[in-house]
Parts: structure tokens; C-alpha cells; sequence
């Protein structure tokens, strides 16, 4: 079994008032989130969270918390290792979402690969970035792209394009650099 990750981001929000929120949202059986096992980190922008081990949801738990937070929320992902993606919502909407491999649970219809492009231009923009530093990652592949290295994004890039761990270096170009332990 590989890894699955999730990260929120959540602009503009300290510590103590996104641990009530995950509190609250603990209740909520589905998601499994425990509020406990979350790490956090905090940074001149908002807050990283580390979502707990078995945490579930995606795209509900982005939705969930930042209606929670009133604020917007990015939450990144690894699943089973294969890639990474995000959700971002603001006020319990949708924004954007993006996946590195729209297809891996589908033919890979051409509205599906659409709806999951993400919007560099819009997440540039909300966290006070110029849109050519993320630009690169938002590149969508094909399982079969992901056995060839494509190389790193950019050249200050710790991993290369094929790798989850791309998403890492998405956060810290983000103001968000991943460092939990």
C-alpha cells in the first residue's frame, strides 16, 4: 500500500482557531479526521496543516473546512503515491482543483481531464505569487507519462515532474514549505 497524504492550507488563520474547526468537523464520522494527530505549521501567510493518518474526504474535507474557516482552503494530496492534486475552496466553494493524472480512475473522458487543470492564475493570485513560479506543475499526464522522467518544473525544484513529492515543491513556492516531521 503507498502513501496517502493530505495537507490543507488555509490563508490568513492561526493554529488554535483551525484545530476548533477540525474539532468540530471530527464529529463528522465520514471524514475520520481526529484533530489531535494533526500536525501544524504556521507561516507569514496562514497556516499547514497535516491532516491525520486515515483522514478521508478530498474534496469534502476541503469544502467542509473552509465553510468552517470562512476562508480559503487548499488541500493538497498523494494518493497511493501515483500522484497529487489539490482542491481549493473558498467559503464552502469551489474554486479550482487539479490532479496529475485525470485519468486514473476513468477512461479519461475529455470533460473529466477539463474539470481537473487547475488554474495557476487563480491560485497565483490568492497567494500573492506571480503565476509563472507555478505555472509548470499545473501539467497534466497520463499513467503511462509517469514511467518517463520529465525532469523538475523549475530548476530550484527538489523532485522531478513524475514524482508526488512534486507537490512539496508546489507548497513551498506557495509560501508553505512542507517540513512536518
Amino acid at each position: 500500500m503507498g502513501l496517502f497524504l493530505q495537507t490543507a492550507l488555509v490563508l490568513n488563520k492561526n493554529e488554535a482557531g483551525i484545530k476548533a474547526a477540525l474539532e468540530r468537523i471530527e464529529k463528522d464520522a465520514s471524514l475520520d479526521v481526529v484533530a489531535s494527530e494533526c500536525k501544524f505549521q504556521s507561516r507569514q501567510k496562514g497556516t499547514a496543516v497535516l491532516l491525520n493518518e486515515n483522514c478521508m474526504g478530498y474534496e469534502e474535507l476541503a469544502e467542509t473546512l473552509s465553510d468552517e474557516l470562512v476562508r480559503p482552503v487548499l488541500l493538497l494530496y498523494i494518493y497511493d503515491e501515483d500522484f497529487w492534486g489539490y482542491y481549493f475552496y473558498e467559503n464552502g466553494k469551489s474554486l479550482d482543483c487539479f490532479q496529475t493524472v485525470p485519468d486514473y480512475f476513468s477512461d479519461g473522458s475529455e470533460e473529466e481531464a477539463l474539470a481537473a487543470v487547475g488554474n495557476s492564475g487563480l491560485i497565483a493570485k490568492y497567494f500573492g505569487i506571480e503565476e509563472s513560479e507555478i505555472k509548470k506543475y499545473l501539467a497534466a499526464r497520463t499513467e503511462e507519462q509517469l514511467e518517463f522522467s520529465e525532469g523538475k518544473a523549475y530548476e530550484d525544484d527538489e523532485f522531478e515532474q513524475d514524482d508526488c513529492w512534486q507537490m512539496a515543491d508546489f507548497m513551498r513556492k506557495l509560501g508553505f514549505p512542507y517540513e512536518f516531521s
